[in-house]
C-alpha cells in the first residue's frame, strides 16, 4: 500500500467530477497510465474528498462492464469491509435477477447470444443511476453485494460526481467521516482502495473450467467478452479453482486492477 499524509483544501467544493477546485500538486496520490487519483480533507478533518480520473481508454470500457469500486476502511486486517461500486457496470446489473446472473457466470455460451449482448448494451445508461454495495464481515468471509439506487448512497451524506465528457471518465467523492453509511468510518488512519473487479466465470463442464477460452480479450459488440475461471467474489456456492495463471490472465483481459493507499 502507498502511504499518504492528506493535505486540506479550504475552497468550497463542487462535486461534479471535474478537478477545477483541486490543487493537483499537493493532493496527488497516484498518476500512472491507469488512474490519476487525488485525495484531501476539509479543514475540520471530518470530510474526505477523492478525485479519480480513469486515464486508460481500455479501463474506461472495463468500468462500463465491471464498475469502479472505492473501498474505505479503518480496519487494516479487512480493508474490503465496505465498498461502493459506481458506476455499477452492466455485469453487476445482472445481479438483480439471481437466476439470470447464475446463468451468466456458468454458461459458456451466454455472451455468444446476440440477445444477451443487446440487453447488456441497452442497460448501459442504468449504470450511472445504480451503485453496487459490497460488504465483507471479516477477511475470511465471502463478500456480499447488492445493487441500490445512487440516490440511496447520497441520502446518507456521501456525494458522488461524475464526468464523462470533459475528462473521459472521472469521479469525485465527498465522504463524511462520521460513521454514516455506506463506509461507516471516522477521521482516523484509513485504508482506501480503488479497484476494477471483473466477475469470475465458473462454467458448468470440466472442459470449460480447465481450458482457457479462445475468446479471451476479444470483444462482443461494445467491448463485451468472456473471461474468468475458478472461485470468484460473486457467488457463494463452492467452485472449482482453475490454475492461477489462467484465472489471473482472464481477469486482466477484462481490466482487473487495484491500487491501495493508507491515508493519514
Amino acid at each position: 500500500k502507498n502511504t499518504a499524509s492528506l493535505s486540506t483544501m479550504d475552497t468550497s467544493m463542487t462535486i461534479d467530477g471535474e478537478p477545477a477546485e483541486w490543487d493537483l500538486e499537493s493532493t496527488r496520490l497516484l498518476m500512472d497510465d491507469r488512474f490519476h487519483i487525488y485525495a484531501s480533507k476539509n479543514p475540520a478533518g471530518d470530510v474526505l474528498y477523492v478525485y479519480i480520473n480513469v486515464a486508460s481508454p481500455f479501463l474506461q470500457e472495463a468500468v462500463k462492464r465491471s464498475g469502479l469500486t472505492l473501498y474505505l476502511s479503518s480496519d487494516k486486517e479487512n480493508p474490503e469491509a465496505r465498498g461502493v461500486t459506481y458506476p455499477s457496470g452492466t455485469f453487476n446489473l445482472l445481479r438483480d435477477n439471481p437466476g439470470f446472473y447464475d446463468d451468466f457466470l456458468r454458461d459458456k455460451g451466454w455472451l455468444s447470444k446476440r440477445e444477451n449482448i443487446d440487453d447488456l448494451q441497452a442497460s448501459e445508461s442504468r449504470i450511472y443511476q445504480t451503485a453496487t454495495l459490497k460488504e465483507k464481515y471479516d477477511k475470511k468471509s465471502t463478500q456480499d453485494a447488492a445493487n441500490v439506487p445512487l440516490s440511496m448512497i447520497q441520502s446518507e451524506g456521501t456525494v458522488i460526481g461524475l464526468d464523462t465528457v470533459q475528462t473521459g471518465l472521472s469521479l469525485e467523492w465527498m465522504i463524511p467521516l462520521d460513521r454514516t453509511a455506506p463506509f461507516q468510518v471516522e477521521s482516523d488512519e484509513l485504508v482506501m482502495g480503488i479497484a476494477i473487479e471483473p466477475p469470475m466465470f465458473v462454467f458448468r463442464s470440466d472442459e470449460d473450467i480447465t481450458q482457457p477460452s479462445s475468446r479471451v480479450g476479444q470483444g462482443y459488440g461494445s467491448g463485451y467478452g468472456y473471461g474468468g475461471y475458478g472461485q470468484g467474489r460473486y457467488g457463494r456456492r463452492p467452485q472449482r479453482r482453475a490454475p492461477t495463471d489462467q484465472g489471473h490472465a482472464i481477469r486482466r483481459s477484462l481490466g482487473e486492477t487495484e491500487v491501495w493507499f493508507t491515508l493519514k
